[in-house]
């Protein structure tokens, strides 16, 4: 089905003012035919109750009329019809009727034998409303007319309804204008109202108008009600989040284009030397080469490291739980940096709790284990020590990496973690370091539910804290 690309959608301050126009009307409607409903039943119950009581009266005052055939009983029924506005008729104990207040022949001399003459020939007095087929509501009351103890005749009452309706219509009518009238008005105050409400989300959609141009030093003032508070803070908390998010990214983007910036640009002065030096010496030929490959190693580990960044970045990273037995895995990461360690005449000192168990991705957790004692091992001078150290605290598995080197200012602890960070920045990459290992591995340890503290003092040692959730299966 093809949409109108035409058609606009209605804003949320009209929504609100339908709403509570058609709320308000549906009400009214319902509060009228209450009322109109609550009206009828009392003129209808007060005209039975008037109907009744008024037949019962002329039954006792035609009594003897019809008991001795007085022909003055039409002059009685005549005064009482006009009195009530009614047609009166009196029946004898037969049903026939012997007297019409309208004096119509047609009907003199009739048998009746509607429920109610029957009902009043067994002694009861009634009352009912019925709908004529010429489109008109009557009511016909009854009463018995006894002598002496027996019932003699009935006194048969005919009561057009129409006054009653007629004000039952009156009142309808000026119902509905008042109806009308204050629906109207209370709409256009919700409309006028609904502006109070719908003007925080208005600001908030003009600031992500802002947002989308560029803008993302954005807040909104927080007013209004609770849910419109809670959506500001949303907002704001949001509006910060991405604020920081294009800040973390413009460095990302600058650090990493500075840290391939400069080996490419050491590779382009070497290159450009050997271009421009056709008779140098075999010798400068290969240290200008060797320098050239150590800039390209150093490249790729830049490229690399971003690449890992990346993979752990994702919503889903690709990660693969199996238990892991720390012990072992330590030993394998010993494995391969004792070299490193042998190189620079480092003590490197294992100390471990056995049965030490998690549920983790292996790789990735020997990829951040190899982070984090490589990294001592780069700042111990050479001659110094460092300790590896696996126990259980807590109802969790907790690895320490202690070394006596250089330590960390206290300046620097709270942003060793950032991306290409560095303390010593030329020690750093004479090391061969890119600024992203610390990085890796407290993501690492942030997918399987741990944390990376540091302790450290300037010229005492640093110590590296890897708390990892153990495996409780």
């Amino acid at each position: 089905m093809l949409r109108n690309k035409h058609v606009h959608p209605i804003s949320l301050r009209w929504q609100i003012s339908v709403s509570y126009f058609v709320i308000i009307a549906i009400s009214f409607t319902m509060l009228n035919m209450a009322v109109i409903n609550i009206l009828e039943q009392n003129y209808i119950s007060s005209r039975k109750t008037t109907l009744v009581k008024q037949a019962n009266i002329i039954s006792v005052v035609s009594a003897r009329y019809l008991q001795d055939a007085n022909p003055y009983i039409n002059n009685v029924i005549s005064d009482f019809s006009d009195s009530l506005n009614a047609r009166i008729l009196i029946l004898n104990h037969r049903g026939t009727v012997v007297v019409d207040s309208f004096n119509d022949i047609n009907i003199l001399n009739r048998t009746l034998n509607h429920q109610e003459v029957l009902a009043a020939l067994k002694g009861e007095s009634v009352s009912q409303q019925y709908y004529l087929p010429e489109g008109q509501w009557v009511m016909y009351s009854t009463a018995p007319i006894t002598a002496n103890g027996d019932i003699i005749g009935v006194v048969f009452i005919s009561s057009s309804l129409k006054d009653i309706y007629d004000s039952i219509s009156q009142v309808r009518d000026r119902l509905l204008v008042y109806s009308v009238f204050l629906a109207v008005a209370i709409a256009l105050f919700s409309y006028f109202i609904s502006g109070f409400v719908t003007k925080p989300i208005k600001d908030i959609t003009d600031v992500i108008r802002e947002m989308g141009r560029g803008h993302l030093r954005q807040k909104v003032e927080v007013s209004g009600s609770k849910e419109i508070i809670e959506l500001g803070n949303a907002f704001n908390a949001m509006s910060q989040r991405v604020e920081s998010l294009d800040k973390a990214r413009s460095e990302f983007v600058a650090n990493a284009s500075h840290e391939l910036k400069t080996p490419l640009s050491s590779i382009k002065v070497l290159a450009q030397s050997l271009v421009q030096d056709p008779n140098a010496d075999i010798k400068v030929y290969k240290e200008f080469m060797y320098d050239i490959d150590s800039e390209i190693d150093r490249m790729n580990n830049v490229i690399n490291d971003l690449l890992t960044l990346v993979q752990l970045d994702k919503d889903k990273p690709d990660i693969t739980y199996t238990d892991v037995d720390l012990e072992r895995l330590i030993n394998e990461v010993l494995k391969v940096l004792r070299p490193l360690a042998a190189a620079k005449n480092i003590k490197l000192n294992y100390r471990c709790e056995e049965g030490v168990s998690i549920r983790g991705d292996a790789p990735k957790l020997k990829q951040m284990l190899i982070n984090i004692i490589d990294n001592a091992l780069k700042y111990t001078p050479e001659g110094g020590k460092v300790d590896v150290c696996l126990r259980k605290k807590d109802g969790e598995a907790l690895i320490e990496v202690v070394d006596n080197g250089m330590g960390i200012p206290r300046a620097d602890l709270p942003y060793i973690f950032d991306r290409f960070y560095r303390v010593d920045k030329a020690r750093s990459r004479a090391t061969g370091g890119t600024g992203l290992g610390l990085s890796i591995a407290q993501k690492i340890a942030y997918l399987h539910k741990g944390t990376i503290n540091v302790e450290s003092s300037e010229g005492e040692g640093t110590r590296f804290s890897i708390k990892l959730p153990l495996n409780m299966g």
